[in-house]
């Protein structure tokens, strides 16, 4: 499932290639690695991800502003963002 910034939920069908492609991106992020929430205090008009994630059984959640958090998550934040703007 995935939810855009309009709090649209949807259930989308993505071919093998995309899913290969998200599930290494979720592995390169680390999330039990990572802090549950990156925020920029002193920035303005960002977008705030909340993303949610199973890995091996266990449910992960990291909030991040734009311009927090690693590298290796945002990588991940900008794959579900163009995700989230195809299919609508």
């Amino acid at each position: 499932m995935l939810t855009s910034h309009r709090d649209q939920t949807k259930a989308l069908n993505f071919d093998a290639a995309v899913v290969v492609d998200l599930q290494r991106k979720i592995a390169d992020a680390d999330f039990p690695e990572l802090r549950s929430e990156y925020l920029c205090a002193s920035c303005a008009d960002q977008y705030h991800h909340v993303v949610t994630v199973n890995v091996d059984g266990r449910y992960y959640t990291v909030s991040a502003d734009d311009s927090a958090g690693p590298e290796k998550l945002s990588v991940l934040i900008d794959t579900l963002r163009v995700l989230t703007q195809d299919s609508q």
